[in-house]
Formats: C-alpha cells, sequence, structure tokens
C-alpha cells in the first residue's frame, strides 16, 4: 500500500508500479462491487489517468482506495448515462489461488442478491479496505449511515441475501 502523505504528491509516485502492483485487485474489487465486467477497465485507466494528471489530493491515505472510489464513480456515471453492461460471467480459468477465490461462485451469487449500494460498500469495505470515514466522505452520507449500511449488507450476505 502507498501511503501519500501532505508532504508528497501524486507526482511523486511509481505510477508505473501503482499499476502492476494494485490493477488486479481493483479489478477484482470493481467486479465484485458493481456485478459486471463491462467498463471496468476504462474505469480503472480514468483512474490512473486523473492520478497521472496530479488530480489526486495530498491527504489521500490509500493510493488503491482512491482509485477504487474514482473508478466507481466513473462506473455510476457511465451507467446513468445509459449504457448497457453485460452480465459477469463465471470465468473457467484463473490463474492463481487469490482469482479462484474471488471468482468462487457461491460469494458472486451472493453478492447478486445484494442492492448495488450494499455491494459497493461491503467490496469497498472488507476488500479494498476502506474506512467508515472514507466511504462516508466518497458517498457524502454520514458515517452511522455508512455503519448501518454496512452491518445490514453484511448480514443480509451472511444469511445469502435472505434478510
Amino acid at each position: 500500500m502507498y501511503a501519500v502523505t501532505a508532504d508528497s504528491t501524486a507526482k511523486a509516485l511509481d505510477w508505473d508500479r501503482v499499476f502492476q502492483t494494485h490493477y488486479r485487485s481493483l479489478y477484482r474489487a470493481l467486479v465484485g462491487a458493481t456485478g459486471r465486467t463491462d467498463g471496468v477497465d476504462d474505469a480503472i485507466q480514468d483512474a490512473f489517468a486523473q492520478g497521472l494528471r496530479g488530480k489526486m489530493p495530498g491527504d489521500v491515505r490509500s493510493v488503491e482506495g482512491w482509485l477504487f472510489v474514482v473508478a466507481l464513480n466513473r462506473i455510476r456515471r457511465t451507467q446513468r448515462r445509459g449504457m448497457r453492461f453485460v452480465p459477469l460471467r463465471r470465468q473457467d480459468q484463473t490463474t492463481d489461488a487469490i482469482d479462484a477465490a474471488t471468482m468462487r461462485v457461491d460469494v458472486l451469487a451472493r453478492l447478486e442478491t445484494l442492492s448495488t449500494r450494499e455491494r459497493e460498500l461491503l467490496v469497498a469495505k472488507f476488500y479494498v479496505g476502506l474506512t467508515q470515514d472514507e466511504l462516508a466522505k466518497a458517498l457524502g452520507i454520514s458515517r452511522g449511515t455508512v455503519s448501518s449500511a454496512i452491518s445490514r449488507a453484511a448480514a443480509r450476505f451472511r444469511a445469502g441475501g435472505t434478510q
């Protein structure tokens, strides 16, 4: 994880290394949050482009978290503009154990039972590692709302979406 302090800027980062380190996990997180694969590559590319242009705030705690939020917001904008998305398809071949665990059908099936907001919150919190304060700021809602929504979403996820 790369920490960005007030003393450093986005330009000081080794963006090639950041890309190599975080691209795959960002892709998995965004697919998990949205339930779709279409547009994820473009959203990640746009997030990195914003970082390269120096649009990343100086007080970012997690570069991966910032990239996730920027890419997720881009996907949301695209959805609001009426683009059609194809449902997530299970991939038969995975290259490593992490990919295999992430793509497990039962996890995806449970994520699909949740609302878009619930999926996004759970993936951002437990997969990307954003704090409740960071989520509240990114979504423009109170920390208490984030906390209760995550709690309800986690309960529904554990119950298989039957609650």
